[in-house]
């Protein structure tokens, strides 16, 4: 749910080449079929199990059909017809059945990657400049893919998708890097607070030592340990994921060289 795992469930089945794949439709063995009444905004089937950090990644991207694993793809951006394109690689186009209804898609997406001018005229033996941008506010560590498509009145080249992969990394590394080095010991309030079943806490250190970030519970049981390593001065955002634990309250404390907060 919002791209965070809420539950799991082992099952075995195979898929038989050339076997159809039903979405929203299922026929019991009584012969009784059961429609979906709903909205459905994308489909996606890749050929393996997605990490975490994948998953929300394409949660509010839309794909360009040509990311690595994915072997099916369903914007159902098409707004008329009763055909829903397959825009990966596999061409599996499908039917719509059942008095489907078209509407306009007010799912955000995160704009993160953006480009100007979004269209304009390149004269013959000519080139002209994009500049391309990239927005990470509020973007969790991790992996985001998006794409550009370049549509043209080229007969030979009429569309044309780059990849983009966009890399998020710790705050503490860009700090490094642009020399912003922390005047002090700093540990911040997670986000969120409450939460369920991920928040983010923030730290920084002013200068290189060990570090050891735990969860502690109310009878203060270390219960888990998030980072336990030497760390170079600079701000750091470390993710706790507590699907597989009890609900309630829980501290967290931050050792740094002599400096200790909860």
């Amino acid at each position: 749910m919002d791209g965070f795992p809420v539950a799991s469930q082992s099952v075995f089945f195979t898929i038989e080449d050339n076997s159809t794949v039903t979405i929203g439709f299922f026929d019991d063995k009584h012969g009784y079929p059961y429609f979906f009444k709903g909205l459905i905004d994308e489909v996606s089937i890749w050929d393996t199990a997605l990490t975490q950090d994948k998953i929300q990644s394409y949660m509010n991207l839309e794909l360009t059909g040509a990311e690595a694993g994915l072997i099916g793809y369903w914007s159902f951006n098409e707004g008329s017809g009763m055909t829903a394109f397959d825009q990966s690689h596999s061409n599996n186009d499908g039917t719509l059945q059942n008095g489907t209804q078209w509407i306009n898609s007010d799912v955000p997406l995160w704009n993160w990657l953006s480009v100007d001018p979004i269209f304009g005229v390149c004269p013959a033996d000519s080139s002209v400049n994009i500049s391309i941008n990239f927005n990470i506010n509020d973007f969790m560590t991790g992996d985001y893919q998006g794409g550009i498509k370049i549509t043209t009145n080229d007969p030979d080249n009429p569309e044309l998708v780059i990849p983009v992969h966009l890399k998020v990394t710790p705050l503490g590394i860009a700090d490094q890097i642009a020399g912003n080095i922390p005047k002090k010991f700093v540990l911040s309030q997670n986000y969120p607070n409450p939460f369920n079943p991920t928040t983010t806490i923030s730290y920084q250190i002013q200068k290189t030592c060990e570090v050891e970030l735990s969860i502690y519970n109310l009878l203060g049981q270390k219960v888990a340990t998030l980072v336990s390593e030497q760390q170079p001065a600079g701000v750091y955002q470390v993710q706790w994921d507590a699907n597989d634990f009890a609900s309630g309250i829980y501290y967290y404390k931050l050792w740094a060289g002599d400096f200790q907060q909860v």
